[in-house]
């Protein structure tokens, strides 16, 4: 209801600019929809509970996503990049997912399972290391081995085997 309505209070008294409809919005329209629409309280006792014990706000109240570790501890979020750092005993491993939270205030936070993380900020992705390793040498292929007539592979397993064989044979050798 607010903003259609304000857009259309705007529009009948000409108001173009943005200084001119912050200027009408704190002076008239405020006031004109809180007394329409405003109501007393039914009790003036504040129902708000206390914060728990041990709730920090600044970690609720955040931006949070999740993202996977690369194989240098480095994670990239919102175009930049963050290497972990510490502490060794709690480090992701690599391709692990963690948690990357943005509080209001704009600091962030790395999280490995419900842990903090040490990390700081890198300009870029480091550069990968060239490989020292040789490539394998190229061998040349084994020939095909093929079993002898009287191999064992080439004898049946059963009777019925035994006798399909030798009618097989009997009609290779008659053609």
């Amino acid at each position: 209801m607010l903003q259609d309505r304000l857009v259309k209070e705007m529009r009948l008294r000409g108001i173009k600019d943005l200084a001119a409809a912050n200027g009408f919005l704190s002076s008239e329209f405020l006031q004109s929809v809180n007394d329409k629409f405003g109501h007393s309280a039914v009790s003036s006792v504040n129902y708000h509970r206390p914060v728990p014990r041990g709730l920090r706000l600044e970690d609720v109240f955040v931006f949070e996503e999740e993202r996977t570790v690369q194989n240098d501890w480095t994670v990239c979020w919102d175009s930049r990049w963050f290497q972990i750092s510490g502490p060794k005993a709690r480090m992701p491993h690599r391709r692990e997912r963690i948690v990357v939270r943005k509080r209001l205030d704009g600091s962030r936070v790395l999280l490995h399972r419900g842990r903090d993380l040490e990390f700081h900020e890198i300009e870029q992705r480091p550069s990968r290391a060239k490989s020292a390793r040789k490539p394998a040498p190229v061998t040349a292929s084994r020939p095909v081995s093929v079993p002898p007539e009287d191999h064992p592979w080439r004898k049946p397993f059963t009777a019925a085997g035994a006798q399909a064989t030798r009618e097989r044979q009997l009609r290779i050798s008659n053609r």
